[in-house]
């Protein structure tokens, strides 16, 4: 509800629609406030029978107006949402990426990764505390050195002291992160990591993906998604797909669990896959995928919407 405006959503069925003035006259009768039906509009989805949009319309006896618009071809009709919503949330809209393909809909629950709910996911909210992996790195290593001065105590009848399991806790967090650089520092030096040819016959399509307030998850489906597109679209038949995102090339090869956020452009990036005489999915390292990435953050800057 906003001002005196109202959103009320129901199924497609001449049932709930009487529902929806059964309890609109209820609640006219009740607190004694007419609703203007003529200045109240009804939207259906596109998939919705002309017919049964016509039951709906003689019931309710509201004007229908068509949501077609919204979606011009397969990008947003910015200027039409900017009519009904404020920039920040228009950016938001216009950052959801269209698939290709036609997809159903489905009920998906935002706090959650896979968009499936869990009473975890949902107790968060209500306690409204967000989730800090820095924090609770900090709260496991101090229980793990309570334990084990505990066992000091109980087999080798040491003497517990709440300073040494604070100070303990503190010097075993400097050592793992002085020994994470150092390997991390070591790695990059000693692995020679660069771009590499395809064999003959085959063209590599490297891709990476930046755009301005969506996940950068988002942008990397569709920049992969849009440059096989581009590869069918000139004969190409046998394509090395190649990214620095670990999660988009598993959520491709089916091996991790696919973000609710992701899923209709992986279905867009399977479905296209098909039409490939062959083509392969792996991941490669930031180093090897530095024109990519330079050629997605110059684009980005010259404001090209996906990239």
């Amino acid at each position: 509800m906003f001002a005196d405006d109202c959103l009320i959503f129901c199924k497609v069925l001449t049932k709930a629609a009487r529902n929806v003035i059964k309890v609109l006259n209820n609640f006219s009768t009740a607190f004694g406030q007419k609703i203007n039906f003529h200045k109240s509009s009804l939207y259906f989805a596109p998939v919705v029978p002309s017919q049964t949009r016509n039951e709906i319309v003689n019931i309710m006896h509201i004007q229908h107006k068509a949501t077609v618009d919204y979606i011009i071809g397969n990008n947003w009709n910015k200027q039409k949402l900017q009519i009904l919503f404020d920039a920040d949330i228009v950016d938001q809209i216009c950052g959801i990426p269209i698939p290709n393909t036609p997809r159903n809909d489905s009920f998906v629950w935002g706090p959650s990764p896979n968009g499936s709910f869990t009473i975890k996911s949902a107790t968060w909210i209500k306690m409204q505390r967000p989730y800090d992996a820095d924090k609770l790195s900090k709260i496991i290593l101090l229980c793990w050195q309570i334990w084990q001065k505990r066992k000091n105590v109980i087999f080798r009848n040491g003497i517990f002291s709440p300073h040494a399991v604070v100070a303990g806790a503190a010097a075993f967090t400097r050592r793992l992160n002085s020994q994470t650089n150092t390997s991390s520092c070591v790695a990059a030096h000693s692995n020679n990591i660069k771009w590499s040819l395809p064999s003959s016959g085959y063209v590599k399509l490297n891709f990476d993906g930046r755009i301005g307030k969506t996940d950068v998850p988002i942008a990397e489906v569709v920049a992969l998604r849009d440059g096989l597109l581009s590869a069918r679209n000139r004969n190409i038949s046998r394509v090395i797909a190649e990214g620095d995102s670990q999660l988009v090339i598993n959520c491709i090869k089916s091996t991790t669990s696919i973000p609710s956020k992701l899923s209709s452009i992986v279905k867009d990036i399977i479905h296209i896959a098909t039409r490939f005489e062959h083509i392969s999915f792996s991941h490669t390292f930031q180093e090897a995928n530095f024109i990519a990435n330079v050629v997605a953050n110059h684009s980005h800057v010259l404001g090209f919407k996906f990239s």
